[in-house]
């Protein structure tokens, strides 16, 4: 049953890509900017929400002291990873229980 990894997949491709557009939009652009063609400020505006909480260990270190640059985009990069990840798993298990609850055919019930 490959349902629920396509799912969960086209789940995290969607959040990559509106991660993707918080990050290239310009918040404040200069004189005469304009978005390109695959811009949208309501996408841009999700994927900053949706990048919130991969923030959060740089935040944490930054509350700590640490002034690295290199560090706080290390952290920054594992936030993302990780929220990817947390991503595709609390999509795929749910969706793949409620796949086998509802649509798998048990032996018990064909013969009944």
């Amino acid at each position: 049953m490959k349902a629920p990894k396509y799912i969960a997949g086209s789940t995290c491709l969607i959040l990559v890509f509106l991660m993707f557009q918080g990050y290239t939009w310009h918040w404040r652009p200069e004189p005469g900017w304009q978005p390109n063609w695959w811009q949208s400020h309501t996408l841009a505006t999700f994927g900053f929400f949706f990048s919130m909480p991969a923030m959060i260990p740089a935040v944490i270190l930054g509350n700590m002291g640490v002034t690295n640059a290199i560090l706080g985009g290390l952290t920054i990069a594992f936030g993302f990873v990780l929220e990817i990840g947390l991503t595709y798993v609390f999509v795929y298990f749910p969706t793949r229980y409620l796949f086998r609850r509802c649509y798998e055919i048990r032996a018990h019930r064909a013969l009944a």
